[in-house]
C-alpha cells in the first residue's frame, strides 16, 4: 500500500512536467508494439541490432534499465522515473529509424524484446495507458 500511494504521488508530480507527455508515448508506443509477439522476450539477441539507433537504445538499456530498478525496488519511485526518463529519446530515435516489424524474424524478434524492455523500464510508475488527459 506505501508503495503504490507513492507512486501515485510521483504520477501525480510528473504529469505537471512538460517531458511527461513524451515518456508517456514512448511507453504506449513499446507497450503496444511489443506486446503484439507475446510477452515472452527469449531475450534479444543484441548482435542482430545494427542499425546506430538499435545500438544506441540497447545501449541506454544496459546503462538505465538497471538503475530504475534498484531505484524502484528502494521506494525511490521519482529516481526510478527520472532515470527512466533517459529512454525517451532513444526509443523515439528508434522508431523513426527502423521497421520494427522486419521481415526477417530474427531481427524483428530482437527489436520487439529490446521494446518489451523499454516498456517494463518506462512502466516503473505503473501502467501509464489508464491515464486519463
Amino acid at each position: 500500500p506505501r508503495a503504490a500511494a507513492a507512486r501515485a504521488e510521483v504520477v501525480a508530480q510528473a504529469r505537471l512536467r512538460p517531458e511527461f507527455t513524451a515518456f508517456v508515448n514512448a511507453y504506449t508506443r513499446c507497450l503496444n508494439l511489443g506486446g503484439k509477439a507475446g510477452t515472452a522476450d527469449g531475450g534479444a539477441d543484441a548482435s542482430l541490432l545494427t542499425d546506430p539507433a538499435e545500438k544506441a537504445l540497447w545501449q541506454a538499456l544496459e546503462e538505465i534499465e538497471p538503475a530504475a530498478a534498484a531505484a524502484a525496488a528502494a521506494c525511490d519511485f521519482a529516481g526510478a522515473c527520472q532515470k527512466a526518463l533517459g529512454l525517451v529519446a532513444p526509443v523515439n530515435a528508434l522508431f523513426d529509424a527502423v521497421m520494427i516489424m522486419a521481415e526477417d524474424e530474427a531481427l524483428r524478434a530482437a527489436r520487439l524484446a529490446l521494446l518489451r524492455r523499454c516498456a517494463r523500464t518506462l512502466g516503473v510508475l505503473g501502467d501509464l495507458t489508464l491515464l486519463t488527459p
